[in-house]
């Protein structure tokens, strides 16, 4: 695959020359992530809540060089939006997080990408601030080790909720991964037009 990083010769300025599939990082318009700016998201009574259905289920944990992720098989559920099931294919994590409140980076970014069968891609964004335990990370803090100690000797291919995790935790999540991959957030990118809409289930 191609090699880039986040920073330097193979950052986010260059990713658009780094491949032919990779032009829309230079040309595209409505990119991620963004600053959500609280006093100018618009409540739209139209929106439904988002309707996630999760079961228990196996899934592997993979260094994929820029990210930590766990993939899934078909049967660990949807999440529901605009009417439309998307099935759960994986998890990733960002440090620091990408998108920001109000300006505010947060400690970490967990992405949940959902597929529908002919392609289409929503993901649900969780910020992480700094503080107690998160259980879901506890379960795989023995996973995460391996995985750091097999990449030290094998060569590697508000009203907005945040949730909390440990410094050890986040630290964790990185560890496994090269330094200069440890910082994987992308930078901010202009709303070019657009507009954050606000879910308020109590209106």
């Amino acid at each position: 695959g191609v090699i880039f990083g986040y920073s330097g010769s193979t950052g986010p300025n260059h990713w658009g020359s780094l491949s032919p599939n990779f032009t829309l990082c230079s040309k595209g318009i409505l990119q991620s992530p963004i600053d959500i700016v609280k006093d100018e998201a618009v409540y739209n009574p139209q929106l439904d809540p988002l309707e996630r259905d999760y079961t228990a289920t196996n899934a592997t944990i993979v260094d994929n060089v820029f990210n930590i992720a766990l993939r899934y098989n078909d049967t660990t559920g949807t999440v529901k939006v605009g009417g439309t099931k998307y099935k759960l294919k994986q998890l990733h994590w960002h440090s620091p997080s990408e998108n920001t409140i109000n300006g505010q980076r947060f400690a970490m970014e967990l992405h949940m990408v959902h597929l529908t069968e002919d392609g289409n891609i929503t993901v649900v964004a969780i910020l992480y601030r700094y503080g107690k335990l998160d259980p879901f990370l506890f379960q795989i803090k023995d996973q995460l080790a391996a995985l750091y100690k097999e990449g030290c000797t094998a060569e590697k291919g508000d009203p907005l909720p945040v949730r909390e995790m440990t410094k050890e935790q986040a630290a964790d999540l990185m560890a496994p991964l090269e330094g200069s991959y440890r910082h994987n957030a992308r930078p901010l990118q202009p709303l070019n037009g657009r507009t954050v809409q606000l879910y308020d289930r109590v209106h």
